[in-house]
């Protein structure tokens, strides 16, 4: 099988990649080639070179907020709950930060985690810091979130916005888990759009603050978040966050909820992900 990558994330690694070694692990020999060489092409929303080339199937993926156009492609791999009449894969981002096939990493994203940490976590239950922020993208919704937290208490903050961003999810984990609290809303709000943050900060125990559409509590256990859609006002919310931060039983309560609703989501929809892209090739 002769497959191509164009228009995706930058750094990425055509030859070793989370879609190479899923075609690998249900059967296929693949051959990383050229674009204008291939029999499939993979493509995303970065740029649109994927138009130059006519393969015999063009499968579109997507790390940000962003539909699949099916005049464009055959099928797709999206954060999406909608199937699409049956052209569509939900495949969200998150899905893409645990080690499915025993890498430790890629080009991007560098690390993944090992899936027995989703089950034992070696991340500390004792936190130096309140709370976290990693970002680049400091919009008024997240902004306004920090300045109401950084009124209580100091915040470490990472980012574009502050002259010190870091690359590597493993400098990410390092950080936020040093802290009770990770400030990670979603760049926007889709029904299905859930990046690595919220898994990132889960992974690291530390408590998210999250928001993003309602449906999150599909994918992830609502009990071990602070969900911003749950509290009528910010002295409601802050009233709890202090009530936690002044509470290490009640702390302990939160980031030792289980990630996922149930023991195996999350191996049940990577199944299913296998199962449905060995149905379209």
């Amino acid at each position: 099988m002769k497959v191509a990558f164009t228009d995706l994330w930058e750094p990425f690694d055509p030859s070793t990649n989370f879609y190479v070694d899923l075609l690998q692990s249900i059967g296929h020999t693949v051959e990383v080639v050229n674009p204008e060489d291939c029999e499939i092409l993979f493509y995303s929303c970065y740029t649109q070179d994927h138009r130059k080339y006519k393969p015999k199937m063009k499968i579109y993926v997507t790390g940000e907020n962003t539909r699949p156009n099916f005049d464009e492609c055959d099928y797709s791999l999206t954060f999406d709950f909608d199937d699409y009449e049956g052209r569509n894969i939900r495949c969200p981002l998150w899905m893409l930060q645990l080690d499915w096939f025993d890498k430790g990493g890629y080009t991007n994203p560098k690390f993944v985690s090992p899936l027995s940490h989703v089950e034992t976590n070696p991340y500390p239950t004792e936190k130096e810091h309140f709370c976290s922020i990693v970002v680049n993208n400091f919009f008024p919704e997240r902004k306004a979130m920090f300045d109401l937290m950084s009124r209580y208490r100091p915040i470490i903050t990472v980012g574009k916005p502050w002259g010190n961003w870091i690359y590597g999810e493993d400098e990410k984990f390092n950080i936020i888990s040093k802290a009770k609290f990770n400030i990670c809303f979603e760049n926007t709000k889709y029904p299905g759009y859930f990046t690595e943050k919220p898994i990132h900060a889960r992974l690291a125990r530390t408590i998210p603050i999250y928001s993003a559409d309602p449906k999150y509590a599909v994918d992830f256990n609502p009990k071990g978040f602070m969900y911003i859609g749950d509290f009528g006002s910010p002295d409601a919310f802050m009233k709890r966050i202090e009530e936690i931060d002044l509470s290490n039983d009640l702390f302990l309560e939160y980031i030792n909820q289980p990630i996922f609703n149930t023991p195996t989501y999350h191996i049940d929809l990577f199944n299913d992900i296998k199962e449905k892209v060995k149905k379209i090739l």
